[in-house]
């Protein structure tokens, strides 16, 4: 039950080229729930779903020769020149030389986190967007002290420099129930504040912080800090000038300038 569960989980997460190695065990976890008697079988079956927190999306495809050639770099810890892709720079891909620190798996997409040529700074390359992976023979620098795990943990596969902030949130009372549950960080406060509550709290500032904070419409007004503040509205004006001139073009609020487009990347 165990494993059937795992696979369910996996499935819609990771892409096919990383489950190969344990289709075996699927199979045969597959094969004993299949032997039960057939009281047992339909029970079992029943009994465990893994429901995403989000709006599911289709793992991206990965090129399993890459991610081949991207591991061994990883387990031998070899440089390695790719030819990547990046959203922020649409009009072809270029090569780059690599050196690996590690795999990150963030929800429907895989990452290499590396740095590249002679910078010192640590970012993520989308494996989907590797289009050629080539080893190349020498070693991979690693940056003094660098520990995924920290690293992780200020925030680097949330999209963020590590920078902190003190968030100062006004959300609604449904909002606030689910927060108490599941705080935004440790030292997260709720207090009563009219028909809803104040938040506070010490965060990492993230674009994963900024598309919750977007998701949450109109159960949440950023208070503090004000940059932040002033970034959401940007984008709330922008999107209410979209729906706006779409309906009428006489209605529509005077244009504001772009707020700035999120990445899902860090490129030299």
């Amino acid at each position: 039950m165990s494993l059937i569960a795992i696979e369910q989980l996996l499935r819609p997460l990771v892409p096919e080229a990383l489950l190969q190695p344990l289709t075996a065990r699927f199979s045969h976890a597959a094969r004993l729930m299949e032997a039960l008697p057939p009281a047992q079988r339909t029970r079992a079956a029943d009994a465990v779903r893994i429901v995403q927190p989000g709006q599911p999306l289709l793992p991206a495809r990965i090129n399993e020769e890459v991610l081949t050639r991207v591991q061994n770099a990883l387990l031998s810890g070899m440089q390695i020149d790719v030819e990547y892709a990046s959203l922020a720079e649409p009009a072809g891909s270029r090569t780059l030389r690599l050196h690996p620190l590690g795999l990150v798996h963030r929800g429907p997409a895989s990452y290499l986190v590396a740095t590249a040529f002679d910078y010192a700074d640590v970012r993520m390359y989308a494996l989907h967007r590797i289009a050629e992976a080539h080893p190349y023979n020498e070693a991979a620098m690693r940056p003094a002290n660098f520990d995924l795990d920290r690293w992780l943990a200020e925030g680097g596969a949330g999209f963020g420099s590590g920078e902190t902030i003190d968030l100062e949130l006004r959300v609604s009372a449904q909002l606030a129930a689910y927060l108490f549950e599941t705080p935004l960080s440790g030292n997260q406060t709720l207090v009563p504040d009219g028909e809803g509550f104040m938040l506070k709290g010490h965060v990492q500032d993230t674009w994963q912080l900024r598309w919750w904070l977007l998701s949450q419409g109109e159960q949440i007004e950023v208070c503090a800090p004000q940059i932040l503040r002033q970034s959401v509205l940007d984008r709330l004006t922008c999107a209410l000038n979209i729906y706006r001139s779409s309906e009428d073009p006489k209605t529509a609020a005077p244009a504001t300038p772009q707020a700035t487009t999120p990445t899902t990347e860090r490129n030299p």
